[in-house]
């Protein structure tokens, strides 16, 4: 292996262990901005029953 391949052998690793940390905190960030949806969710549907259930 020449010192250029090993070169770009070492880059590919770090930027893939680099991709996989970025992707990393983007799924967690996904993750707690859909389980704060989810609760907003929530939150408007009682708030609709409610709205549908007064003006009964």
């Amino acid at each position: 292996m020449t010192e250029k391949t090993f070169k770009l052998k070492n880059i590919e690793k770090l930027l893939d262990e680099q991709t996989k940390v970025i992707l990393s905190a983007v799924d967690e960030k996904m993750s707690k901005l859909e389980r704060r949806i989810a609760k907003l969710e929530i939150k408007v549907d009682k708030r609709f029953d409610q709205l549908v259930t007064y003006s009964r």
